[in-house]
């Protein structure tokens, strides 16, 4: 799982080999965890963040 970037302690990564998935990022932080869409930086999978508004 290459790390690009530590921001506030969220880690940004990816996994090398996941085929056949549109380019995205991994975020994580305290156990939670984001999977977001690079063409439009939409969440695609949401575990343990708050809700937004």
């Amino acid at each position: 799982m290459p790390t690009l970037m530590i921001w506030k302690g969220h880690r940004m990564f990816f996994y090398s080999k996941e085929i056949g998935e549109p380019p995205h990022v991994h975020v994580l932080k305290d156990g939670k965890q984001l999977k977001v869409w690079l063409s439009d930086l939409r969440v695609a999978r949401k575990a343990g963040f708050a809700p937004t508004r």
